[in-house]
């Protein structure tokens, strides 16, 4: 006997089912990566972004080794402040003006950590995993952070210039330079906030 299929039932289609990739579209989703298929072109265009890496590492790296640097020269001083510097005012003067000098290089070291930071997250991975005033996603959002972190460097270069000052005229216009900067920084940021 011949099996004969009851009519009106349903016809299988035997045809394999569109891949999935097709029906995706070539765009950046939320995380910043790219979804869907690409093209050769495209594909090397995008790969090379991995390329700044090398140059993020060279940032991180540099403020690795000034802070470390910083480190270093900070107990050498304290061990000759104790060691071989008189134990009066002018020593006490002398420590605190090396010890705030050193702190202007070490905020250049964190100042490097942070550029480095947002550059990784603008262009490698913008999950990275950061505190909440490290979150960078622009470039507008990592020359803020910079730029906060310039004018506490400019405050305390001042400071330690003014420790050391003599009585002459010249810290009036080292400090008018300063504020001038620190002035043009504020308009800057108060500016940028209010358009975005």
């Amino acid at each position: 006997m011949i099996d004969r299929k009851p009519e009106g039932a349903p016809v299988k289609n035997h045809q394999p089912a569109e891949p999935a990739e097709r029906d995706q579209t070539r765009q950046w989703g939320a995380t910043g990566r790219l979804s869907g298929p690409l093209d050769v072109p495209s594909r090397l265009v995008v790969t090379t972004r991995y390329g700044i890496v090398l140059s993020i590492a060279g940032v991180a790296i540099s403020s690795l080794v000034l802070l470390v640097y910083c480190l270093l020269v900070m107990a050498r001083t304290i061990i000759d402040a104790f060691t071989e510097t008189p134990i009066d005012m002018d020593g006490a003067r002398h420590l605190a003006v090396e010890l705030i000098e050193l702190t202007d290089f070490f905020l250049l070291g964190m100042v490097l950590y942070v550029v480095a930071i947002g550059m990784y997250q603008l262009f490698v991975d913008p999950d990275l995993p950061v505190a909440g005033w490290m979150r960078v996603r622009s470039l507008d959002d990592l020359k803020t952070q910079i730029l906060n972190v310039i004018v506490v460097l400019l405050v305390v270069t001042f400071l330690a210039t003014a420790i050391t000052w003599s009585g002459g005229r010249d810290v009036i216009y080292f400090g008018a330079a300063v504020s001038a900067v620190i002035l043009s920084v504020s308009i800057y940021t108060f500016v940028h906030r209010r358009d975005h």
